[in-house]
Protein backbone atom coordinates (compact mmCIF):
# COMPACT_ATOMS: atom_id res chain seq x y z
CA UNK A 1 0.00 0.00 0.00
CA UNK A 2 1.28 3.12 -1.23
CA UNK A 3 0.48 6.85 0.35
CA UNK A 4 -2.09 8.81 -0.07
CA UNK A 5 -2.44 12.51 0.51
CA UNK A 6 -3.47 15.97 -0.10
CA UNK A 7 -2.03 19.53 0.64
CA UNK A 8 -2.15 22.92 -0.21
CA UNK A 9 0.96 25.05 0.65
CA UNK A 10 2.28 28.54 -0.16
CA UNK A 11 4.22 31.62 0.93
CA UNK A 12 2.84 34.39 2.83
CA UNK A 13 5.63 37.32 4.63
CA UNK A 14 2.86 39.81 5.37
CA UNK A 15 1.15 39.17 8.54
CA UNK A 16 -1.67 40.98 7.92
CA UNK A 17 -2.43 39.17 5.08
CA UNK A 18 -1.61 35.77 6.57
CA UNK A 19 -4.36 36.54 8.93
CA UNK A 20 -6.74 36.87 6.13
CA UNK A 21 -5.35 33.36 5.32
CA UNK A 22 -5.58 31.57 7.93
CA UNK A 23 -9.31 33.00 8.56
CA UNK A 24 -10.53 31.94 5.23
CA UNK A 25 -8.63 28.12 5.53
CA UNK A 26 -9.96 27.99 9.42
CA UNK A 27 -13.61 28.90 7.93
CA UNK A 28 -13.44 26.61 4.68
CA UNK A 29 -11.86 23.47 6.55
CA UNK A 30 -14.13 23.99 9.38
CA UNK A 31 -15.30 20.64 10.54
CA UNK A 32 -13.12 18.51 8.27
CA UNK A 33 -11.38 15.89 10.57
CA UNK A 34 -7.71 14.74 9.36
CA UNK A 35 -6.27 18.22 8.76
CA UNK A 36 -2.81 19.28 10.08
CA UNK A 37 -1.15 22.62 9.49
CA UNK A 38 1.69 25.01 9.95
CA UNK A 39 -0.48 28.12 10.10
CA UNK A 40 0.67 29.26 13.63
CA UNK A 41 4.68 29.37 13.06
CA UNK A 42 6.37 32.42 12.04
CA UNK A 43 6.48 31.22 8.26
CA UNK A 44 6.89 32.39 6.38
CA UNK A 45 5.86 29.14 3.70
CA UNK A 46 2.85 27.48 4.80
CA UNK A 47 0.97 24.20 4.41
CA UNK A 48 -2.26 22.18 5.14
CA UNK A 49 -1.98 18.97 4.77
CA UNK A 50 -4.90 15.60 4.47
CA UNK A 51 -2.55 12.70 5.51
CA UNK A 52 -4.77 10.18 3.41
CA UNK A 53 -5.63 12.22 0.48
CA UNK A 54 -9.91 11.79 1.41
CA UNK A 55 -9.97 15.57 1.90
CA UNK A 56 -8.39 16.64 -1.11
CA UNK A 57 -11.79 17.75 -2.73
CA UNK A 58 -11.68 20.18 0.24
CA UNK A 59 -8.58 21.65 0.24
CA UNK A 60 -8.85 21.79 -3.64
CA UNK A 61 -10.91 25.14 -3.10
CA UNK A 62 -8.02 26.56 -0.90
CA UNK A 63 -4.96 27.86 -3.16
CA UNK A 64 -6.95 29.92 -5.74
CA UNK A 65 -8.02 32.08 -2.98
CA UNK A 66 -5.04 31.90 -1.30
CA UNK A 67 -2.89 32.82 -4.20
CA UNK A 68 -5.34 35.80 -4.68
CA UNK A 69 -5.19 36.79 -1.01
CA UNK A 70 -1.02 36.84 -1.02
CA UNK A 71 -0.41 37.56 -4.56
CA UNK A 72 2.14 34.69 -4.74
CA UNK A 73 2.61 31.22 -5.88
CA UNK A 74 0.18 28.16 -4.17
CA UNK A 75 0.53 24.89 -4.94
CA UNK A 76 -1.92 22.06 -4.56
CA UNK A 77 -1.05 18.59 -4.31
CA UNK A 78 -2.16 14.63 -4.04
CA UNK A 79 -0.19 12.13 -3.86
CA UNK A 80 -1.63 8.87 -5.15
CA UNK A 81 -0.97 5.28 -4.02
CA UNK A 82 2.45 6.38 -4.23
CA UNK A 83 2.18 6.08 -7.87
CA UNK A 84 1.72 9.60 -9.23
CA UNK A 85 1.21 13.39 -8.29
CA UNK A 86 -1.49 15.25 -9.43
CA UNK A 87 -0.18 19.09 -9.18
CA UNK A 88 -2.34 22.71 -9.49
CA UNK A 89 1.17 25.47 -9.71
CA UNK A 90 -1.44 29.37 -9.10
CA UNK A 91 0.00 32.54 -8.98
CA UNK A 92 -1.94 35.81 -8.22
CA UNK A 93 -4.95 34.16 -8.27
CA UNK A 94 -5.13 32.65 -11.16
CA UNK A 95 -4.57 28.96 -12.27
CA UNK A 96 -1.48 28.35 -14.07
CA UNK A 97 -1.55 24.87 -15.01
CA UNK A 98 -2.48 21.57 -13.98
CA UNK A 99 0.24 18.71 -14.19
CA UNK A 100 0.67 14.72 -13.09
CA UNK A 101 4.23 13.89 -12.14
CA UNK A 102 5.48 10.17 -11.94
CA UNK A 103 3.61 7.27 -13.48
CA UNK A 104 -0.01 8.55 -14.30
CA UNK A 105 -3.04 6.20 -13.98
CA UNK A 106 -4.71 5.97 -17.51
CA UNK A 107 -7.51 8.45 -16.21
CA UNK A 108 -4.59 10.79 -16.05
CA UNK A 109 -2.60 9.96 -18.81
CA UNK A 110 -3.51 13.13 -20.43
CA UNK A 111 -2.53 15.88 -17.95
CA UNK A 112 0.74 17.40 -18.78
CA UNK A 113 3.80 17.37 -17.05
CA UNK A 114 4.64 20.19 -15.22
CA UNK A 115 6.13 22.88 -16.77
CA UNK A 116 9.70 24.31 -15.80
CA UNK A 117 9.22 27.25 -16.97
CA UNK A 118 6.55 28.05 -14.69
CA UNK A 119 7.96 26.34 -11.51
CA UNK A 120 11.82 28.03 -12.14
CA UNK A 121 10.06 31.19 -9.99
CA UNK A 122 9.83 28.68 -7.18
CA UNK A 123 13.14 27.93 -6.65
CA UNK A 124 14.96 28.99 -3.85
CA UNK A 125 18.48 28.67 -4.99
CA UNK A 126 17.98 29.43 -9.06
CA UNK A 127 21.04 27.06 -9.25
CA UNK A 128 19.08 24.03 -8.78
CA UNK A 129 17.55 23.67 -12.19
CA UNK A 130 18.88 20.07 -12.56
CA UNK A 131 17.44 19.36 -8.86
CA UNK A 132 14.35 20.61 -10.08
CA UNK A 133 14.16 19.08 -13.35
CA UNK A 134 14.72 15.65 -10.90
CA UNK A 135 11.71 16.74 -8.88
CA UNK A 136 9.39 17.27 -11.95
CA UNK A 137 9.97 14.78 -14.27
CA UNK A 138 11.76 11.57 -12.68
CA UNK A 139 10.00 8.54 -11.60
CA UNK A 140 10.41 7.76 -8.21
CA UNK A 141 9.76 4.25 -6.34
CA UNK A 142 7.69 5.98 -4.22
CA UNK A 143 6.17 9.28 -6.07
CA UNK A 144 5.78 10.41 -2.57
CA UNK A 145 9.44 11.64 -2.70
CA UNK A 146 9.09 13.91 -6.02
CA UNK A 147 6.80 15.97 -3.61
CA UNK A 148 9.68 16.34 -0.80
CA UNK A 149 12.45 17.28 -2.98
CA UNK A 150 9.85 20.21 -4.43
CA UNK A 151 9.33 20.94 -0.77
CA UNK A 152 13.24 21.40 -0.21
CA UNK A 153 13.78 23.32 -3.14
CA UNK A 154 10.93 25.41 -3.04
CA UNK A 155 10.49 25.96 0.28
CA UNK A 156 6.95 25.14 0.12
CA UNK A 157 5.57 22.20 2.54
CA UNK A 158 4.30 20.72 -0.17
CA UNK A 159 4.62 17.35 1.81
CA UNK A 160 6.55 18.44 4.86
CA UNK A 161 7.84 15.43 7.24
CA UNK A 162 7.51 18.08 10.17
CA UNK A 163 3.92 18.38 9.40
CA UNK A 164 3.36 14.61 9.16
CA UNK A 165 4.88 14.50 12.27
CA UNK A 166 2.40 17.05 14.26
CA UNK A 167 -0.26 14.54 11.78
CA UNK A 168 0.71 11.55 13.97
CA UNK A 169 0.84 13.50 17.18
CA UNK A 170 -2.61 14.94 16.56
CA UNK A 171 -4.25 12.35 15.50
CA UNK A 172 -2.74 8.62 16.64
Amino acid sequence: MGMFMASVAFQCADKEKLVEVTHFVRKTVSGVQGLVDNLHTDGPFYGVLNMFGDEGSTLSVLPERISAITGAYAVFAVCIDSDCNLLSLYHDGKLLENSCTGLPYPEFEEINKPSMELWLPLLQDPTKIKELQHALYTFEVFAEDNLRELSVLTGLPILDDNMIGEYVKSYM
